[in-house]
């Protein structure tokens, strides 16, 4: 199975959680390193569910006790998941954004 393979990939992820759930956090963080590098290289640091990963990391560095990477990989996850939330936002109707916000008309 090639490496990029969806599959493949998927497996760096579980073995980071694994790692990360028996407290081998630097262990855990090679994964995840990894696991985001080929990630990104297939779907790009665009995609909706980016964040969500880097977030995981930023959890594992959170628990090695490196604050500071902690940091920034939480800062950046806010910022994508903001940007993809105005975005979208952006993207609605009116009467869309009315509903969202709680100022539209609703019909049961």
């Amino acid at each position: 199975m090639p490496l990029r393979h969806p599959d493949r990939m998927r497996a760096f992820l579980y073995e980071a959680r694994l790692e990360r759930a028996r407290g081998q956090y630097l262990k855990a963080l090679m994964d995840f390193k990894r696991w985001l590098t080929l990630w990104s290289q297939v779907y790009g640091t665009q995609h909706p569910e980016y964040p969500f990963y880097l977030a995981e990391m930023a959890d594992s560095y959170w628990l090695a006790r490196d604050l500071s990477s902690a940091k920034k990989a939480y800062e950046k996850a806010v910022s994508q998941i903001l940007a993809q939330v105005d975005k979208l936002f952006n993207g609605l109707s009116e009467n869309e954004k009315g509903t969202l916000l709680g100022s539209g008309s609703h019909r049961a």
